[in-house]
Parts: C-alpha cells; sequence; structure tokens
C-alpha cells in the first residue's frame, strides 16, 4: 500500500510539473501574440478579400490566402483538403423602409440578408414591428402573426472577453428566424451586433 501510495505521489508532482511547464508556455504565447502581433494587419488583409459566404469565390481566395500564409510563416505541415459545404448567394440588394401613420420616413436602413436566408417575395414583406432584446422575449410573445420582430441587443461592453460578449449577443442571427416564426412573425431585422446604438 505504502509503494502504491509514493508512485501516486510521484506521478501526480509530475503532471503537475508537466501542467505547470505547459501553461507557461502558453501564457508566453498569449503574451507575444498581445504585444508582439501581425493579428490586426492580418485581419486587414483578409477582410480586404471581401465577403466570405461559404462556397463563395471570396471564400476560396481566403484559404489560399491563409495557406500562402502558413506556408511563408514555416508552418510545418500545410495542405488543403476537399471538403463540402453549403453554397448559398445573395441576391439582389434588398430595401427596407419605415413608415409610420401610413406615411414614408426618410431615413436610409442599411440592411443585407443573413447567409442561407430564404428570400424576399417579391411583393416584399410589409407588417408592424415588435421590438424584442432576446430569443426569450420573443418565446413569450402570445401573438406575433404577421409581424416583424426586430432584435434590438448591442454586446455587453462590461464583459472584459470580447468574444464572450460577442457570443452572447449572436444569438439571434443563428435562431432568431426560427424563434421568430414559432410565434407566427414574418420576418426578422437584426441589429449589428456591435456595441454602441
Amino acid at each position: 500500500m505504502k509503494n502504491l501510495f509514493i508512485s501516486f505521489l510521484i506521478f501526480f508532482s509530475f503532471t503537475s510539473t508537466i501542467n505547470s511547464q505547459n501553461e507557461e508556455t502558453v501564457n508566453q504565447i498569449i503574451k507575444r501574440c498581445l504585444i508582439d502581433s501581425k493579428g490586426y494587419s492580418w485581419l486587414k488583409e483578409l477582410c480586404e478579400i471581401g465577403p466570405r459566404l461559404s462556397g463563395s469565390q471570396n471564400s476560396m481566395k481566403a484559404i489560399k490566402w491563409a495557406e500562402s500564409k502558413m506556408k511563408k510563416h514555416g508552418f510545418d505541415s500545410v495542405w488543403l483538403q476537399p471538403v463540402y459545404v453549403p453554397h448559398w448567394e445573395r441576391g439582389k440588394l434588398e430595401k427596407a423602409f419605415i413608415r409610420s401613420s401610413q406615411k414614408f420616413i426618410n431615413k436610409k436602413l442599411t440592411i443585407t440578408a443573413f447567409g442561407g436566408s430564404i428570400s424576399t417575395p417579391k411583393n416584399g414583406i410589409t407588417g408592424k414591428v415588435i421590438e424584442v432584446h432576446s430569443l426569450e422575449e420573443v418565446s413569450k410573445l402570445s401573438d406575433a402573426k404577421g409581424k416583424i420582430i426586430f432584435y434590438n441587443r448591442p454586446f455587453d461592453n462590461s464583459l472584459v472577453s470580447t468574444m464572450e460578449a460577442y457570443g452572447k449577443a449572436v444569438d439571434k442571427r443563428v435562431n432568431g428566424a426560427i424563434e421568430a416564426a414559432k410565434v407566427g412573425a414574418v420576418a426578422v431585422l437584426v441589429r449589428s451586433i456591435q456595441s454602441n446604438y
């Protein structure tokens, strides 16, 4: 029993040392990335390729760009592998008008269709707008038949991790239309996820 205890002790002290070394290495990598990073300039290059919807020409350009970057920086194993992806093409540019008391308000709305969404009918969609801030609010609506759900919630500026803030705000892009359809809505509008109004 004593030998077994000593074996466990040696094993756990060894693993603890490895974990400590790994943590130190990871922290050094993170620190290096924060201080001496080309991340923003690479992001700029990637964004200059343009929108990269699944299966589009720009998505292929982005893949080639990433492959080139990795090879240039000496990654030891870089290769492309064929993969099937869904392909969706945005139709004609959408237009949105706000109407109040049967009068057009001359305020331009900049909108675009979500990737994978269905086309707007030829004659457009008209309906009263219900403003909500979350998917939970939509699920509590008793009836939104024929209405347009407007998701108006930016990401939370108080969170230190911007990815956490973005992740908590982006749910309406993924599931917003599904939840709105469950209560009878005919369309959804989702504000930009950015932090300011």
